[in-house]
């Protein structure tokens, strides 16, 4: 009984020896299991970061290649080169041409502007009570034609016909302009009639 009771034991010892192994089997089954799942993770993680880096060497092959084509191109280099020697000229004349019409505006305005308009009768009158520039014009005496009509007679006839009589006489405008158009004298002539005889 004593062998038996032995292997009893034996066989308890080796089903318990088996049930820990089994245990542990399991155990080590499900921590592999996890530690799969968590690989799996590390290699999708990974792999999204490979795909981004090369997304990354991707636009950096791209830019590299831009930068030798387009920038560091000597072709396009002499191209923007000789366009802009070309365009500095052009800068420069259109610079000093604006700085020679200014000044003449500005010479035109103070020398020229009292004495034409003297000559056209405008006058600026400065009136203190009230500190403000006021334009009035000088009328010419009754019957008579002003100086400023005249000379614009002279200069253009429909500009003259349009001073002396306004948009009203629009007809008499165009025609002064058709005859001045054919050799001026007859624009002239008619302008004039026009003026004095009305």
């Amino acid at each position: 009984m004593k062998l038996e009771n032995k292997n009893i034991k034996k066989i308890i010892k080796t089903s318990e020896d088996f049930t820990n192994t089994f245990k542990d089997g399991v155990e080590s089954v499900k921590e592999g299991f996890y530690s799969l799942k968590s690989i799996g993770k590390s290699l999708e993680s990974m792999g999204k970061m490979f795909i981004a880096l090369f997304k990354i060497l991707g636009w950096l092959f791209k830019f590299i290649v831009y930068i030798l084509s387009e920038v560091l191109n000597p072709f396009n280099l002499f191209k923007d080169l000789y366009s802009g020697f070309v365009a500095l000229p052009r800068v420069l004349i259109n610079v000093i041409v604006r700085i020679v019409v200014t000044f003449s505006k500005y010479i035109v305005d103070k020398l020229l502007n009292p004495i034409m308009n003297k000559i056209f009768g405008w006058d600026i009158k400065n009136e203190q009570s009230k500190g403000d520039k006021e334009k009035k014009c000088y009328k010419a005496d009754e019957g008579k034609v002003p100086m400023s009509v005249i000379l614009s007679t002279i200069v253009l006839p429909p500009l003259g016909v349009f001073m002396r009589f306004g948009l009203r006489r629009w007809m008499d405008i165009f025609i002064a302009g058709g005859l001045s158009i054919l050799y001026y004298f007859p624009g002239l002539i008619y302008a004039l009639v026009l003026i004095y005889t009305h």
